[in-house]
């Protein structure tokens, strides 16, 4: 159980991804529960519908295009989402070129499966909770013994085996490591840079203060992200400023997104943010949205 205390928002977070085989991206869309979105409500009502997704705006798309008040606020509603992209492909490019430098053949001592291995390790490694203890001991400089941390619990591979050791494993759990770590106190260019910062009691503190919810998808990374959170509560405990009442909570839980217009918004800003990664690049999310993250590095807040 991780320490939470309250404070004026939490995240609501859904997924999707693009075509392109196994390195496909994965893409999330990350909404605060102080985000306006009355325009859920005024859009269900206008289809007729229970639950809105992605597909059905899409669909209705032209429909509501003509209803232009509505569709301006629909517009400005998915700009407030926070578009979390986990890409493989570059990493990918980067494994195959590592391993043609050491001498490597591809088809005779590497193959397709390699390059998806090396991506999922990779992607692992990139987020802010591979190495955590080494991370925490900075902060209170030395190494204590830490009650939910050891550096063998934190590496990349032992990540992987409580995750899943699949490339798709890997890219939700990275887009959910990196969404946990979207904070406003944060400074640096990348979400690794939490613990590197003279704001970090201020960082972590807001980390601990914000609940993430996500879409019913992936349980293992859920579980994951609640043991670093302990890890850095326990860690962190007697430097942080903490603004209200510690209690005891899961910081990550996955709800049906049937019932929260959040989770929602959400599915229509990670499907509209994917359409845009299909069909233009990344120029086109920052333009789209108020902040983007691309395999943990900030591209625009």
């Amino acid at each position: 159980m991780a320490i939470l205390v309250p404070i004026a928002y939490s995240t609501y977070a859904d997924a999707t991804t693009t075509e392109g085989g196994p390195l496909c991206k994965y893409v999330l869309a990350q909404i605060r529960s102080d985000a306006n979105l009355s325009w859920i409500a005024d859009v269900k009502r206008a289809l007729s519908v229970d639950e809105l997704k992605w597909k059905i705006l899409k669909e209705h798309r032209p429909q509501l295009k003509k209803m232009t008040d509505l569709w301006s606020a629909i517009e400005v509603g998915k700009r407030q989402a926070t578009i979390v992209v986990i890409d493989p492909q570059p990493i990918g490019k980067l494994v195959k070129h590592r391993l043609m430098t050491e001498g490597a053949e591809e088809g005779y001592d590497f193959d397709d499966s390699t390059i998806i291995e090396g991506c999922a390790s990779a992607l692992v490694q990139g987020t802010p909770v591979a190495y955590l203890p080494t991370d925490l001991a900075k902060v209170v400089n030395c190494y204590p013994t830490f009650p939910h941390a050891t550096f063998d619990d934190f590496t990349p591979e032992a990540i992987r085996n409580k995750i899943g050791r699949g490339l798709r494993d890997a890219r939700v759990f990275a887009a959910r490591a990196h969404a946990t770590f979207d904070l406003a106190t944060h400074g640096g260019t990348s979400t690794t840079d939490a613990f590197r910062s003279p704001a970090t009691p201020l960082v972590v503190a807001e980390l601990l203060s914000t609940m993430r919810y996500f879409d019913n998808e992936h349980a293992k990374s859920t579980e994951f992200l609640n043991q670093a959170s302990d890890a850095i509560a326990d860690a962190l405990e007697n430097v942080l400023t903490t603004p209200g009442t510690v209690v005891r909570e899961p910081l990550v839980k996955e709800h049906d997104s049937t019932a929260i217009d959040h989770l929602q918004a959400a599915d229509v800003a990670a499907g509209w943010a994917r359409e845009l990664l299909e069909l233009a690049d990344l120029r086109a999310l920052a333009r789209s949205f108020e902040r983007v993250l691309m395999n943990g590095a900030i591209i625009k807040e």
